[in-house]
């Protein structure tokens, strides 16, 4: 009896601890995050970052979010790029819009990424995928060409300056898209409207292509016309080796007629001699 009356007592707090230790659990993730956001406001960092710790080690996002705040301007502690990324990836993984905002426009460099370039890239796409011209750029710049193209080219038709002149490079130089130097011209002189550096320069420098591109197309063109016309005066001028005479009026006449059927009237190489 004494035996089953502790089993079930066991029972009992089991189902105790389950219900209530998460309450517990909860009601000091939000009073850290609380007492941390009260001591941000006014200004007592270190207090706040000890609270947002607490608060985290919970699994608070928006505690994670704001640690990633106080590393990143360092508030309550030294400034800390990397470890700012770390408490941000940990919000952004939990779908908090305002750190993923934070690591595209505030800590993904490209040309010096303090991260994974993979993750780097898909956070970056994320934020590009809403629409965000900024983000669509930097997915660009951390993709390869093929790819690169298709996201300077949103970017550029949004009015990103600097992906309107990448977009001209593309097509300039074939990167990820066949060579178009109509396009080319096209999208630096977009660039250079809105001041981008060497955007100018490049315009001159296609403008210079595509007027010696025709020039050799103009010279293909008149070589070929004039090989078409030597051709053509060298089949008027030499007279058939099929005539059996040369000399003879019937023959000549016949020839005449054939002329005049393959040439037209007026262009018929051969006249008949003879005096009809």
């Amino acid at each position: 009896m004494r035996l089953k009356t502790i089993f079930v007592l066991l029972i009992v707090l089991t189902i105790i601890v389950l219900l209530f230790v998460p309450l517990v659990r909860s009601r000091i993730e939000m009073n850290s995050l609380e007492y941390g956001q009260k001591a941000y406001k006014e200004k007592r960092y270190q207090d706040a970052v000890s609270f947002f710790h607490k608060a985290a080690s919970y699994g608070s996002t928006e505690a994670q979010f704001m640690l990633g705040e106080c590393f990143f301007y360092g508030y309550g502690v030294d400034s800390n790029p990397l470890e700012a990324y770390n408490w941000y990836r940990k919000a952004e993984k939990k779908n908090h819009n305002g750190a993923r905002i934070r690591i595209v426009y505030y800590l993904i460099d490209p040309a010096n990424l303090i991260m994974n370039k993979a993750e780097a890239l898909e956070i970056c796409e994320r934020e590009a995928e809403t629409g965000a011209v900024d983000a669509q750029y930097k997915v660009a710049l951390l993709s390869e060409q093929v790819y690169a193209y298709k996201w300077f080219k949103r970017a550029a038709e949004q009015g990103h300056p600097d992906a309107q002149y990448r977009l001209g490079d593309c097509y300039e130089n074939a990167k990820g898209i066949g060579k178009d130097l109509t396009q080319a011209y096209y999208w630096y002189k977009e660039a250079a409207a809105q001041g981008v550096k060497n955007a100018e320069q490049s315009m001159q420098r296609v403008k210079a292509a595509v007027a010696k591109e025709e020039k050799e197309i103009a010279k293909k063109r008149d070589i070929v016309r004039s090989s078409q016309s030597t051709r053509n005066y060298s089949e008027r001028k030499t007279t058939p080796s099929s005539y059996s005479d040369p000399w003879d009026p019937l023959t000549w006449r016949q020839q005449e007629e054939i002329d005049e059927a393959r040439y037209g009237y007026d262009k018929a190489p051969y006249k008949c001699r003879a005096v009809e």
